[in-house]
């Protein structure tokens, strides 16, 4: 009788126990506070040269380039310098526009290459920015309706793009543009919003 009154004592004493235990375990579980997990920051804007996507117009001045063509508005500054990439001799175009902050960002460049010196030009894209995004085949067609395939060349990294296309806007040359994603869809939107009043 002994035996089974000490062995019941033995069970509910681990009963109790094992309750305590598992109070604890809710009580703690309850008042961890989950782990964050910080938002990992954007990407820093691709540049071509000392030229970086979104810097301000007056920044761009500030670097003294060797302007050839400006057409300054209130909104935007479109303009053209003598430059090189890859040691092909070019101009560049570069679009200027304010996007709500009262300041002329660095949307967009554009510098269009002979086609024979796109090859090179791939390469040091490549050995500075890294493997493109995504590599596409092309194809385009001149007024004579006469076929020609290239490759499209895409680097995008969140925060901005570039294109590298073997064939541009004429045959026998290539392009390769700059854009900042955010100013540049901005850009659009004012674009499309001004077209959509006009057609009211």
């Amino acid at each position: 009788m002994n035996k089974i009154f000490v062995i019941i004592i033995v069970a509910l004493i681990s009963i109790v126990l094992l309750s305590c235990d598992s109070k604890v375990d809710k009580k703690n579980a309850s008042t961890t506070p989950p782990k964050s997990i910080a938002p990992k920051p954007p990407a820093e804007p691709y540049s071509f040269k000392e030229f970086k996507l979104g810097m301000t117009i007056a920044e761009f001045y500030n670097l003294k380039p060797r302007v050839t063509y400006e057409n300054a508005k209130k909104f935007e500054t479109s303009l053209f310098i003598d430059t090189t990439i890859a040691g092909s001799g070019k101009q560049a175009y570069f679009h200027f526009g304010e996007y709500g902050t009262g300041l002329q960002q660095l949307s967009y460049i554009s510098i269009t290459i002979p086609k024979s010196d796109f090859s090179k030009v791939k390469d040091a894209l490549i050995s500075k920015y890294g493997s493109p995004t995504s590599t596409s085949n092309i194809v385009k067609s001149n007024a004579m309706g006469a076929t020609f395939h290239g490759e499209k060349l895409i680097w995008n990294n969140g925060t901005s793009e570039i294109t590298a296309e073997s064939i541009g806007g004429k045959i026998d040359e290539a392009d390769v543009n700059f854009s900042h994603l955010r100013l540049d869809q901005s850009k659009q939107d004012q674009e499309d919003s001004a077209k959509a009043k006009k057609d009211i």
